[in-house]
């Protein structure tokens, strides 16, 4: 059983009356009554439409709706057994004291598999929200059929690109960095498989042979990807926001880089 609405105020008054409890037992609070629903469903739709009905006061996350979903239970489970966390209930491992770089959200996650499963880094980009809110999207990005070993791999991926870009060895700005991750990590996957793909299948060997990117071959990458992002903008003159949120970019960038290569470990 999972409280809907009243969580806060549960735990205040069990904080309250613990300690009153402790210094008069008898006192007439104790004869207070709390008015208590329970709701009893096995379909989701319903169980969706009371969450959100009742928590009008405050907003709920999107991701806190899909949370209790057997597939991202299923994801939990498996990074849990392999020493990552999936914060299917947000801070849940945070406050566990969980190392923070292993900890991966519902959100990450959905736009890691968008921007390399999918091969739309700018959706990804453009449109984060979207990939829980929509059910078509949702249900492209959080699929029985993806492998869970493929959703492992692509959230270890995408924070070897991110600590690639944050390290010291690689100047970028907050703004080029929330531009063009997603798009690095769709390279580097793009290259380790040898073509442009849109399928998570296609990321099946390298999830079971545990294939990364390595550093230098990240590096190569960042310098064409930041070549190309630059002279995209200045052939259509549109800013790098723009530039980013434009899949006609995404094209523009496979074409430039041909038929990548294919690096093993």
């Amino acid at each position: 059983m999972q409280i809907v609405n009243g969580l806060q105020t549960s735990y205040t008054l069990h904080d309250t009356l613990h300690d009153k409890y402790e210094a008069d037992p008898d006192a007439p609070v104790f004869t207070r009554l709390v008015q208590v629903r329970i709701l009893v469903t096995a379909n989701q739709a319903a169980r969706d439409a009371v969450i959100r009905a009742t928590n009008r006061q405050t907003s709920v996350p999107v991701a806190s709706l899909r949370a209790t979903d057997d597939i991202q239970r299923q994801i939990e489970s498996y990074f849990f057994d392999r020493g990552w966390f999936y914060d299917r209930r947000k801070n849940y491992y945070r406050n566990q004291g969980k190392p923070l770089d292993r900890i991966i959200s519902i959100p990450f996650l959905a736009q890691t598999v968008m921007a390399m499963a999918l091969g739309r880094p700018d959706y990804a980009r453009a449109r984060p929200s979207s990939l829980l809110k929509s059910d078509s999207d949702y249900k492209r990005v959080f699929s029985s059929t993806t492998p869970l070993p493929v959703y492992l791999w692509l959230a270890m991926v995408q924070r070897r690109v991110d600590a690639f870009l944050q390290s010291p060895a690689t100047p970028v700005s907050g703004s080029e960095f929330t531009d063009l991750h997603f798009y690095l990590a769709m390279l580097a996957a793009t290259d380790l498989v040898g073509r442009p793909f849109s399928r998570p299948v296609h990321l099946q060997n390298a999830a079971r042979e545990e294939v990364f990117p390595t550093q230098s071959r990240l590096a190569e990458l960042w310098t064409q990807l930041r070549e190309e992002f630059r002279r995209y903008q200045e052939l259509h003159g549109v800013g790098p926001d723009q530039t980013a949120k434009n899949n006609e970019f995404v094209q523009h960038l496979l074409e430039s880089f041909g038929r990548p290569r294919t690096y093993r470990k």
